[in-house]
């Protein structure tokens, strides 16, 4: 389990580096940033289970509050997190701004049920390995906020995304990076299974699934990132003219024409690394109210 968890932390931090190169600190940033100390606080407890034997039990009853609560928040934080992405490259709707308030209130229930699910049921405070488990029905209630949060982000970015004409590449990226919430549901449906055949995993499947969630949810920046460096060092001088030409933004590039810079700059967006490619074919379906600042 300490794999996934060291990659889930390194690559939050090399999208807060990129983010932060790129003076594009967001929102959904922030989230993941929250989302990686709660890893961080969920691998020391993690790792505390090894001398479990030495800690005395007034010690590690609240140490097992402290890792159910903030697994929690570390499976709920990545998702919030990526339902914050999807509002930038596109008009800001309503759907941009009830999804993540949807998770917010997910990630609240599940709080709430942990608490008081355990918090009267204080049996497991005097029984070894002293884990509290929830019930199935509660648990099936978990899973169910899980897979309709995952399912949510795969369909709603692939129905946005899918009639955009975009270049076929960009495109892709873009589909395949929301669409890695597939693992997160992936391991959801396998901790369900494991449900039905009454076998506890314990806080395992808690371990596994804060992990996914906060690599699944830097996976778009991260591609993004390869493929804009990939691209500023392995096009030539004319595909990179042509490319210009095409999507008015190349943010490694600085023409050398003043006026043509002048209006490069005025179409210039700060959303993100996506939406260099998608201000100007989006241009005719922003509102009014929002077209001066989307592009000329």
């Amino acid at each position: 389990l300490t794999a996934p968890h060291i990659v889930a932390i390194s690559s939050t931090l090399y999208r807060l580096y990129d983010r932060k190169r790129l003076h594009r600190l967001w929102w959904d940033d922030y989230t993941a940033l929250v989302a990686s100390l709660l890893d961080c606080v969920v691998f020391a407890t993690m790792w505390s289970g090894v001398a479990e034997e030495h800690i005395a039990v007034s010690f590690l009853i609240p140490l097992r509050w402290i890792q159910m609560l903030s697994l929690t928040m570390a499976i709920w934080c990545p998702r919030i997190s990526l339902a914050l992405s999807i509002s930038r490259p596109v008009p800001m709707t309503w759907l941009t701004v009830a999804l993540p308030c949807l998770f917010a209130f997910f990630a609240t229930v599940s709080l709430l049920q942990q608490s008081i699910v355990c918090g009267k049921n204080t049996a497991w405070y005097h029984t070894p390995p002293f884990v509290c488990h929830v019930s199935r029905s509660g648990s099936f209630i978990v899973f169910a906020c899980d897979i309709i949060a995952d399912l949510a982000l795969i369909i709603i970015p692939l129905r946005m995304f899918w009639g955009v004409s975009l270049p076929r590449l960009k495109r892709r990226l873009i589909l395949c990076g929301f669409a890695t919430s597939c693992f997160t549901a992936i391991t959801s449906i396998i901790c369900v299974i494991f449900v039905l055949g009454k076998l506890h995993l314990g806080e395992t499947q808690g371990l596994i699934g804060g992990a996914v969630s906060l690599i699944a949810c830097n996976v778009l920046i991260i591609i993004t990132s390869f493929y804009r460096m990939g691209r500023d060092t392995g096009s030539s001088t004319t595909e990179t003219t042509k490319e210009l030409s095409q999507t008015l933004q190349t943010p490694n590039i600085e023409p050398t024409n003043s006026s043509y810079s002048r209006t490069i700059q005025t179409s210039r967006v700060t959303l993100t690394e996506i939406s260099e490619s998608f201000n100007t074919t989006t241009a005719s379906r922003v509102p009014s109210s929002r077209s001066g600042t989307m592009g000329t």
